[in-house]
């Protein structure tokens, strides 16, 4: 029941469709808070920390004519790109009333109570 919930709402959002509208027209049962484990998605500072690192020393390591370059480049508009679509997927979440907890590690979680220092709205 729960996998059809959110596949009906990914799907929604692949076609900017009204969520509401949709609701009333095919009833979908909404979540009962705590029914689900909360999602685990990596914190924000781990893409911000990798983004630095690639911008500030790689980027200078590689030097302007060096054929690693673009790569390198390549690389930093990738995880700029998954940083993003964690963010929807995120807004996505907030909107299906799932839970999200940032992870450090995989083996400590952050308590809920914890927001994430780079984004601390969530």
């Amino acid at each position: 029941m729960l996998s059809q919930f959110l596949e009906v709402h990914y799907f929604l959002e692949i076609y900017s469709l009204d969520v509401s509208y949709f609701s009333l027209v095919f009833p979908i049962q909404p979540l009962i808070p705590g029914c689900m484990d909360s999602i685990p998605l990596p914190s924000h500072i781990h893409y911000e920390l990798l983004l630095q690192l690639l911008e500030r020393q790689t980027m200078h390591a590689v030097g302007r004519r060096s054929p690693q370059r673009e790569q390198v480049h390549e690389l930093i508009v990738t995880l700029r790109k998954a940083m993003t679509q964690q963010k929807h997927l995120e807004e996505s979440c907030q909107r299906a009333q799932v839970a999200i907890e940032f992870r450090w590690s995989l083996n400590h979680a952050t308590p809920a109570s914890e927001p994430d220092p780079v984004n601390p709205a969530k």
